[in-house]
Protein backbone atom coordinates (compact mmCIF):
# COMPACT_ATOMS: atom_id res chain seq x y z
CA UNK A 1 0.00 0.00 0.00
CA UNK A 2 2.88 2.32 0.83
CA UNK A 3 4.45 1.78 -2.59
CA UNK A 4 1.18 2.63 -4.38
CA UNK A 5 0.87 5.78 -2.31
CA UNK A 6 4.44 6.69 -3.21
CA UNK A 7 3.65 6.53 -6.94
CA UNK A 8 0.61 8.76 -6.42
CA UNK A 9 2.57 11.27 -4.35
CA UNK A 10 5.43 11.15 -6.81
CA UNK A 11 3.12 12.07 -9.69
CA UNK A 12 1.42 14.80 -7.68
CA UNK A 13 4.71 16.29 -6.50
CA UNK A 14 6.08 16.09 -10.03
CA UNK A 15 3.18 18.20 -11.29
CA UNK A 16 3.65 20.74 -8.49
CA UNK A 17 7.41 20.82 -9.10
CA UNK A 18 6.87 21.51 -12.80
CA UNK A 19 4.47 24.36 -12.07
CA UNK A 20 6.85 25.96 -9.56
CA UNK A 21 9.94 25.59 -11.73
CA UNK A 22 8.22 26.95 -14.83
CA UNK A 23 7.07 29.96 -12.84
CA UNK A 24 10.60 30.59 -11.56
CA UNK A 25 12.04 30.31 -15.05
CA UNK A 26 9.44 32.27 -16.98
CA UNK A 27 8.86 35.10 -14.55
CA UNK A 28 11.57 37.71 -14.85
CA UNK A 29 12.49 40.14 -12.08
CA UNK A 30 11.75 37.50 -9.49
CA UNK A 31 14.70 38.24 -7.18
CA UNK A 32 13.93 40.55 -4.24
CA UNK A 33 17.05 41.02 -2.09
CA UNK A 34 16.50 42.70 1.27
CA UNK A 35 20.05 42.64 2.65
CA UNK A 36 23.66 41.97 1.70
CA UNK A 37 23.45 38.23 2.31
CA UNK A 38 20.56 38.02 -0.18
CA UNK A 39 22.64 39.88 -2.76
CA UNK A 40 25.64 37.60 -2.24
CA UNK A 41 23.60 34.39 -2.33
CA UNK A 42 20.95 35.18 -4.95
CA UNK A 43 23.35 36.93 -7.34
CA UNK A 44 26.32 34.60 -6.90
CA UNK A 45 27.06 34.57 -10.65
CA UNK A 46 27.36 38.36 -10.85
CA UNK A 47 30.62 40.26 -10.66
CA UNK A 48 31.53 42.01 -7.38
CA UNK A 49 31.05 45.37 -9.13
CA UNK A 50 27.48 44.57 -10.18
CA UNK A 51 26.65 43.35 -6.70
CA UNK A 52 28.14 46.53 -5.24
CA UNK A 53 25.83 48.60 -7.43
CA UNK A 54 22.81 46.65 -6.23
CA UNK A 55 23.95 47.00 -2.61
CA UNK A 56 24.33 50.75 -3.06
CA UNK A 57 20.83 51.14 -4.51
CA UNK A 58 19.28 48.93 -1.83
CA UNK A 59 21.06 50.75 1.00
CA UNK A 60 20.20 54.16 -0.48
CA UNK A 61 16.49 53.29 -0.50
CA UNK A 62 16.54 51.50 2.87
CA UNK A 63 18.04 54.56 4.54
CA UNK A 64 15.44 56.93 3.07
CA UNK A 65 12.43 54.60 3.16
CA UNK A 66 12.98 51.96 5.88
CA UNK A 67 9.28 51.08 5.85
CA UNK A 68 9.62 49.51 2.37
CA UNK A 69 10.81 45.96 3.03
CA UNK A 70 11.57 44.74 -0.52
CA UNK A 71 12.08 47.86 -2.65
CA UNK A 72 13.94 46.39 -5.63
CA UNK A 73 13.40 43.57 -8.11
CA UNK A 74 16.10 41.95 -10.25
CA UNK A 75 16.46 39.55 -13.13
CA UNK A 76 19.63 37.45 -13.05
CA UNK A 77 20.06 38.02 -16.81
CA UNK A 78 19.42 41.78 -16.85
CA UNK A 79 21.28 44.95 -15.91
CA UNK A 80 18.04 46.73 -15.02
CA UNK A 81 17.16 47.38 -11.38
CA UNK A 82 13.42 47.78 -10.86
CA UNK A 83 12.30 49.92 -7.93
CA UNK A 84 8.82 49.44 -6.53
CA UNK A 85 6.22 51.87 -7.86
CA UNK A 86 5.30 52.66 -4.27
CA UNK A 87 8.20 55.13 -4.38
CA UNK A 88 7.22 56.77 -7.68
CA UNK A 89 6.70 60.46 -7.01
CA UNK A 90 8.83 60.48 -3.85
CA UNK A 91 12.13 58.93 -4.93
CA UNK A 92 14.24 61.05 -7.30
CA UNK A 93 15.76 58.55 -9.74
CA UNK A 94 18.11 61.14 -11.23
CA UNK A 95 19.57 61.87 -7.79
CA UNK A 96 20.03 58.16 -7.15
CA UNK A 97 21.72 57.62 -10.50
CA UNK A 98 24.07 60.57 -9.95
CA UNK A 99 25.06 59.19 -6.55
CA UNK A 100 25.66 55.70 -7.87
CA UNK A 101 29.20 54.50 -8.58
CA UNK A 102 28.80 52.34 -11.66
CA UNK A 103 32.43 51.18 -11.98
CA UNK A 104 32.00 51.38 -15.74
CA UNK A 105 28.96 49.12 -15.72
CA UNK A 106 25.74 50.13 -17.41
CA UNK A 107 22.92 49.43 -15.01
CA UNK A 108 19.52 51.01 -15.61
CA UNK A 109 17.16 51.98 -12.82
CA UNK A 110 13.43 52.11 -13.49
CA UNK A 111 10.18 51.85 -11.56
CA UNK A 112 8.57 48.43 -11.75
CA UNK A 113 7.16 45.78 -9.47
CA UNK A 114 8.65 42.53 -10.80
CA UNK A 115 6.89 39.29 -9.90
CA UNK A 116 5.97 40.23 -6.34
CA UNK A 117 3.72 38.38 -3.95
CA UNK A 118 6.11 35.82 -2.36
CA UNK A 119 6.83 34.28 -5.74
CA UNK A 120 10.08 33.97 -7.64
CA UNK A 121 13.53 33.41 -6.20
CA UNK A 122 13.48 35.57 -3.10
CA UNK A 123 14.13 32.72 -0.67
CA UNK A 124 15.73 30.12 -2.86
CA UNK A 125 18.53 29.55 -0.32
CA UNK A 126 15.98 28.41 2.25
CA UNK A 127 14.11 26.65 -0.55
CA UNK A 128 17.16 24.48 -1.28
CA UNK A 129 17.69 23.40 2.32
CA UNK A 130 13.97 22.62 2.62
CA UNK A 131 14.03 20.58 -0.58
CA UNK A 132 17.10 18.61 0.48
CA UNK A 133 15.66 17.93 3.95
CA UNK A 134 12.37 16.89 2.36
CA UNK A 135 14.08 14.41 0.05
CA UNK A 136 15.93 12.82 2.97
CA UNK A 137 12.57 12.40 4.74
CA UNK A 138 11.10 10.93 1.54
CA UNK A 139 13.90 8.36 1.37
CA UNK A 140 13.42 7.45 5.04
CA UNK A 141 9.68 6.96 4.49
CA UNK A 142 10.25 4.69 1.52
CA UNK A 143 9.44 7.12 -1.27
CA UNK A 144 11.55 7.82 -4.33
CA UNK A 145 14.07 10.63 -4.24
CA UNK A 146 14.05 13.22 -7.01
CA UNK A 147 16.85 12.52 -9.50
CA UNK A 148 18.71 15.79 -8.88
CA UNK A 149 19.00 14.93 -5.17
CA UNK A 150 19.76 11.22 -5.46
CA UNK A 151 23.57 11.31 -5.41
CA UNK A 152 23.70 13.70 -2.47
CA UNK A 153 21.03 11.92 -0.40
CA UNK A 154 22.40 8.43 -1.07
CA UNK A 155 25.95 9.58 -0.32
CA UNK A 156 24.79 11.03 3.00
CA UNK A 157 22.80 7.90 3.88
CA UNK A 158 25.74 5.65 3.02
CA UNK A 159 28.27 7.77 4.90
CA UNK A 160 26.29 7.51 8.13
CA UNK A 161 25.04 3.96 7.46
CA UNK A 162 21.42 5.04 7.94
CA UNK A 163 18.64 2.47 7.58
CA UNK A 164 14.87 2.74 7.88
CA UNK A 165 15.19 0.90 11.19
CA UNK A 166 17.04 3.87 12.68
CA UNK A 167 15.31 6.71 14.51
CA UNK A 168 15.66 9.80 12.30
CA UNK A 169 14.52 13.39 12.92
CA UNK A 170 15.19 16.16 10.37
CA UNK A 171 15.00 19.79 11.54
CA UNK A 172 15.42 22.92 9.39
CA UNK A 173 17.23 25.59 11.37
CA UNK A 174 18.60 28.02 8.79
CA UNK A 175 16.17 30.76 9.79
CA UNK A 176 18.07 31.21 13.09
CA UNK A 177 20.92 33.07 11.34
CA UNK A 178 23.12 32.92 14.44
CA UNK A 179 25.35 36.00 14.71
CA UNK A 180 29.09 35.40 14.99
CA UNK A 181 30.84 38.68 15.83
CA UNK A 182 34.59 39.01 16.17
CA UNK A 183 36.04 38.30 19.60
CA UNK A 184 39.47 39.46 20.78
CA UNK A 185 41.48 37.34 23.20
CA UNK A 186 43.88 38.48 25.88
CA UNK A 187 46.85 37.05 23.98
CA UNK A 188 46.15 38.94 20.73
CA UNK A 189 44.08 36.48 18.71
CA UNK A 190 40.89 37.31 16.83
CA UNK A 191 38.25 34.63 16.46
CA UNK A 192 34.54 34.44 15.83
CA UNK A 193 32.33 34.24 18.88
CA UNK A 194 31.41 30.81 20.23
CA UNK A 195 34.84 29.25 19.67
CA UNK A 196 36.70 30.54 22.71
CA UNK A 197 36.26 29.59 26.34
CA UNK A 198 38.57 29.17 29.36
CA UNK A 199 41.50 30.44 27.27
CA UNK A 200 41.15 27.49 24.87
CA UNK A 201 39.90 27.50 21.30
CA UNK A 202 37.07 25.17 20.42
CA UNK A 203 36.38 25.09 16.69
CA UNK A 204 33.46 22.65 16.94
CA UNK A 205 30.99 25.05 15.28
CA UNK A 206 28.44 22.53 14.02
CA UNK A 207 25.70 23.45 16.53
CA UNK A 208 26.24 27.16 15.79
CA UNK A 209 26.18 27.22 11.99
CA UNK A 210 23.74 24.39 11.27
CA UNK A 211 21.04 25.00 8.65
CA UNK A 212 19.61 21.48 8.85
CA UNK A 213 20.14 19.17 11.82
CA UNK A 214 19.65 15.44 11.26
CA UNK A 215 19.26 13.60 14.56
CA UNK A 216 20.16 9.94 14.06
CA UNK A 217 19.36 7.69 17.03
CA UNK A 218 19.56 10.75 19.34
CA UNK A 219 22.93 11.89 17.90
CA UNK A 220 22.90 15.16 15.90
CA UNK A 221 24.52 15.59 12.49
CA UNK A 222 24.91 19.24 11.51
CA UNK A 223 24.52 20.39 7.91
CA UNK A 224 25.62 23.71 6.45
CA UNK A 225 23.67 24.31 3.23
CA UNK A 226 25.45 26.34 0.56
CA UNK A 227 24.06 27.64 -2.72
CA UNK A 228 25.90 29.13 -5.69
CA UNK A 229 29.47 29.41 -6.94
CA UNK A 230 30.76 31.86 -4.34
CA UNK A 231 29.40 31.56 -0.80
CA UNK A 232 30.19 32.93 2.61
CA UNK A 233 31.76 31.31 5.67
CA UNK A 234 31.33 34.38 7.86
CA UNK A 235 30.31 38.04 7.76
CA UNK A 236 31.11 40.06 10.89
CA UNK A 237 30.63 43.72 11.77
CA UNK A 238 33.72 45.90 12.31
CA UNK A 239 32.20 49.39 12.45
CA UNK A 240 33.08 49.77 16.12
CA UNK A 241 36.72 48.98 15.34
CA UNK A 242 36.99 51.56 12.57
CA UNK A 243 34.77 54.58 13.31
CA UNK A 244 34.42 56.92 10.34
CA UNK A 245 36.03 59.86 12.15
CA UNK A 246 39.13 57.82 13.04
CA UNK A 247 39.65 56.89 9.38
CA UNK A 248 39.02 60.44 8.21
CA UNK A 249 41.67 61.72 10.63
CA UNK A 250 44.12 58.88 9.87
CA UNK A 251 44.13 57.96 13.53
CA UNK A 252 43.27 54.29 13.84
CA UNK A 253 44.68 53.74 17.29
CA UNK A 254 42.38 51.49 19.29
CA UNK A 255 44.05 48.34 20.55
CA UNK A 256 41.61 45.97 18.84
CA UNK A 257 41.77 47.73 15.47
CA UNK A 258 45.57 47.56 15.56
CA UNK A 259 45.45 43.85 16.39
CA UNK A 260 43.19 43.09 13.43
CA UNK A 261 45.28 45.18 11.00
CA UNK A 262 48.46 43.48 12.21
CA UNK A 263 47.00 40.00 11.79
CA UNK A 264 45.88 40.85 8.25
CA UNK A 265 49.16 42.62 7.50
CA UNK A 266 47.41 45.81 6.40
CA UNK A 267 49.17 49.15 6.14
CA UNK A 268 47.30 51.66 8.34
CA UNK A 269 47.87 54.64 6.03
CA UNK A 270 46.82 52.75 2.91
CA UNK A 271 43.79 51.46 4.83
CA UNK A 272 42.69 55.03 5.58
CA UNK A 273 43.50 56.22 2.05
CA UNK A 274 41.33 53.53 0.48
CA UNK A 275 38.23 54.47 2.46
CA UNK A 276 38.91 58.22 2.29
CA UNK A 277 38.94 57.96 -1.50
CA UNK A 278 42.63 58.84 -1.85
CA UNK A 279 44.03 57.27 -5.07
CA UNK A 280 46.38 54.39 -4.34
CA UNK A 281 49.58 54.38 -6.45
CA UNK A 282 49.54 51.46 -8.87
CA UNK A 283 52.71 49.97 -7.37
CA UNK A 284 51.00 49.76 -3.95
CA UNK A 285 47.62 48.41 -5.03
CA UNK A 286 48.74 44.77 -4.86
CA UNK A 287 50.84 43.57 -1.93
CA UNK A 288 52.34 40.12 -2.42
CA UNK A 289 54.61 40.46 0.61
CA UNK A 290 52.20 41.59 3.30
CA UNK A 291 53.63 41.20 6.84
CA UNK A 292 50.57 39.28 8.03
CA UNK A 293 50.61 37.01 11.08
CA UNK A 294 50.23 33.57 9.54
CA UNK A 295 49.43 31.68 12.73
CA UNK A 296 46.81 34.16 13.92
CA UNK A 297 45.22 34.52 10.50
CA UNK A 298 44.95 30.73 10.25
CA UNK A 299 43.30 30.75 13.67
CA UNK A 300 40.75 33.32 12.48
CA UNK A 301 40.01 31.14 9.44
CA UNK A 302 39.63 28.07 11.65
CA UNK A 303 37.13 29.89 13.84
CA UNK A 304 35.15 30.86 10.75
CA UNK A 305 35.21 27.43 9.11
CA UNK A 306 35.33 25.14 12.13
CA UNK A 307 34.48 21.45 11.98
CA UNK A 308 31.84 18.85 12.92
CA UNK A 309 29.38 19.41 10.11
CA UNK A 310 28.56 18.47 6.55
CA UNK A 311 28.71 21.01 3.72
CA UNK A 312 25.86 20.35 1.28
CA UNK A 313 26.63 22.66 -1.62
CA UNK A 314 24.41 23.10 -4.67
CA UNK A 315 26.40 24.45 -7.61
CA UNK A 316 24.43 24.68 -10.83
CA UNK A 317 22.70 21.36 -11.37
CA UNK A 318 24.95 19.33 -9.08
CA UNK A 319 25.19 18.94 -5.31
CA UNK A 320 28.54 18.45 -3.58
CA UNK A 321 28.77 16.76 -0.16
CA UNK A 322 31.84 17.42 1.97
CA UNK A 323 32.47 16.45 5.58
CA UNK A 324 34.30 19.07 7.60
CA UNK A 325 36.28 16.95 10.04
CA UNK A 326 38.81 18.59 12.35
CA UNK A 327 41.61 17.25 10.15
CA UNK A 328 39.97 18.77 7.07
CA UNK A 329 39.65 22.13 8.82
CA UNK A 330 43.35 22.07 9.71
CA UNK A 331 44.31 21.06 6.16
CA UNK A 332 42.10 23.69 4.50
CA UNK A 333 43.33 26.60 6.61
CA UNK A 334 47.07 26.07 6.05
CA UNK A 335 47.94 29.21 4.09
CA UNK A 336 49.98 28.68 0.93
CA UNK A 337 49.71 32.17 -0.55
CA UNK A 338 48.36 35.54 0.60
CA UNK A 339 47.78 38.71 -1.46
CA UNK A 340 46.28 42.05 -0.40
CA UNK A 341 44.44 44.24 -2.93
CA UNK A 342 44.11 47.84 -1.75
CA UNK A 343 41.09 49.31 -3.51
CA UNK A 344 39.91 45.85 -4.52
CA UNK A 345 41.22 44.01 -7.55
CA UNK A 346 40.49 47.04 -9.72
CA UNK A 347 42.55 49.26 -7.42
CA UNK A 348 40.04 52.12 -7.20
CA UNK A 349 37.20 50.84 -5.03
CA UNK A 350 36.46 51.64 -1.40
CA UNK A 351 37.36 48.16 -0.27
CA UNK A 352 40.31 45.98 0.64
CA UNK A 353 40.38 42.41 -0.63
CA UNK A 354 42.63 39.66 0.67
CA UNK A 355 42.99 36.46 -1.35
CA UNK A 356 44.15 33.39 0.57
CA UNK A 357 45.13 30.15 -1.13
CA UNK A 358 44.98 26.91 0.86
CA UNK A 359 44.97 23.25 -0.14
CA UNK A 360 41.43 23.06 -1.51
CA UNK A 361 40.03 26.58 -1.24
CA UNK A 362 40.57 30.12 -2.39
CA UNK A 363 39.34 32.30 0.47
CA UNK A 364 38.40 35.88 -0.28
CA UNK A 365 38.40 38.16 2.73
CA UNK A 366 37.11 41.65 2.09
CA UNK A 367 36.64 44.74 4.21
CA UNK A 368 34.08 47.23 2.93
CA UNK A 369 30.89 49.16 3.50
CA UNK A 370 28.01 46.71 3.11
CA UNK A 371 25.39 49.19 4.31
CA UNK A 372 25.81 51.96 1.74
CA UNK A 373 26.64 54.62 4.31
CA UNK A 374 29.46 56.70 2.93
CA UNK A 375 31.76 53.91 1.84
CA UNK A 376 33.46 53.51 5.22
CA UNK A 377 33.99 49.89 6.30
CA UNK A 378 31.21 48.13 8.19
CA UNK A 379 31.98 44.40 7.79
CA UNK A 380 34.67 41.83 7.16
CA UNK A 381 33.45 38.94 5.02
CA UNK A 382 35.02 35.60 4.17
CA UNK A 383 33.89 33.94 0.95
CA UNK A 384 35.32 30.82 -0.64
CA UNK A 385 35.66 29.05 -3.97
CA UNK A 386 36.93 25.54 -4.57
CA UNK A 387 40.29 25.33 -6.30
CA UNK A 388 40.06 23.94 -9.80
Amino acid sequence: MKQNRSYFLKDLKSIIKTIIEEELILESYSIFPTNEDDIENLLSSWTPEKKENVQFVLSYINEKYPEIKDPIALDINSNIIKITRKLAGSLDLSDLKNSMKTNGLKMQIIFGEGSRGNRGSNNRGNLFEGQWAGELVNWYNGYEVKPEFEDSIFDFVSKYDITIEDELVVSEEGAKNTRRPLQFTADGYVVLKNVHSNNDFDFDVGPVITDVTVTLNNSPIYLSMKLGNTVTFFNSGIKRLFPTNSIQSNSIDSQESKILLDILGLNKQLFCDVFNGVPIPSNLQKDYNSPYDKQKLQTLLKSGIGYNYEIIHKIGNSIKNETMYKQEMEHNTEIKNYVVFYGGKGGNGKRIDMEIETANYIFKLNIRDTQGKGGYPSHIMCEFNYKK
